[in-house]
């Protein structure tokens, strides 16, 4: 079976890369999913937000690629954090795999936002 994700990237004033995902991520679209992803922050970026809300569908595939992306972005310094409101129907996996003792975890992308942008000073 061949699904769909729909990723929309933007960045914010301090060069945040904020990733939108919606639809499903599974093993016959990981791969693509995660080269995307990576693809989308810059090396100058000081991170990237993942905005989960809209995700409707993830299996192990998808929790491994957001789990190596994370350890990808430390390695060039960069940090990556998750934003999955309540009532975010994938939040329940995250919580199963445990994911916020790997990559912070954010109630919104503001919130999230706030966590990577560098200190001021």
């Amino acid at each position: 079976m061949s699904t769909q994700a729909d990723i929309q990237t933007t960045s914010d004033d301090s060069g945040v890369v904020i990733a939108r995902i919606a639809g499903e991520i599974d093993a016959s679209n990981a791969s693509h999913v995660e080269d995307r992803l990576t693809a989308a922050v810059p090396n100058s970026a000081p991170g990237m937000v993942l905005d989960l809300t809209e995700l409707s569908f993830v299996d192990s595939s998808g929790v491994g690629l957001f789990f190596r992306l994370g350890e990808r972005l430390e390695g060039r310094r960069q940090r990556l954090a998750v934003a999955l409101p309540e009532g975010a129907l994938v939040k329940r996996v995250f919580e199963i795999v445990r994911l916020s003792e790997k990559l912070p975890l954010a109630g919104s992308v503001e919130e999230a936002e706030t966590l990577l942008r560098p200190a001021p000073g």
